[in-house]
């Protein structure tokens, strides 16, 4: 199971490394990674920004990056998380590290820009987030959600979301 685990993280990484502009943030990751700092709420490959390891957090985006993210964690929410890194680097290398780090997102209770800042979703998946609150549970998430999206963008929404 970690060698699964491990492996999704630097498929993860390849396609963080190879969807940017190619600027700092970059993956240049050469040492092992500690499954322990590999996080998600649903699913693996994401990492926590506020609890990664910084060792981690500089394989998986570069020193700019890392460095940045241990300076002003913790992140209350997403949207700060988003907010911050694009002040940094800017929006558009900004959501691509977001598909990499992440802050997981309640649900229930998360404003607007929250679940917004999460890679994809757009103003019609904000109105859908938003329709079938309360959540019960992941189950309904999954079952509401998966009426509007395929199962392998439900499975990264997924990633993404906590109650």
């Amino acid at each position: 199971m970690n060698f699964l685990r491990v492996g999704l993280f630097a498929l993860a990484l390849s396609v963080a490394a190879c969807g940017g502009s190619g600027g700092s943030y970059d993956s240049s990751a050469d040492g092992e990674v500690a499954p322990a700092d590999v996080v998600s709420t649903q699913g693996e490959g994401l990492l926590d920004a506020n609890t990664a390891a910084e060792q981690t957090l500089h394989e998986a985006t570069g020193d700019t990056v890392a460095t940045h993210l241990v300076a002003h964690r913790p992140f209350a929410s997403l949207g700060e998380l988003f907010a911050s890194l694009a002040a940094e680097i800017g929006e558009e290398a900004a959501e691509e590290i977001l598909k990499t780090v992440f802050i997981p997102v309640e649900v229930n209770s998360a404003s607007d820009e929250d679940i917004l800042a999460i890679p994809g979703v757009g103003s019609r998946m904000l109105h859908e987030f938003k329709e079938y609150r309360p959540y019960e549970n992941m189950a309904q998430f999954e079952r509401e959600i998966g009426k509007y999206v395929d199962d392998e963008e439900l499975a990264r929404l997924v990633k993404y979301v906590t109650l």
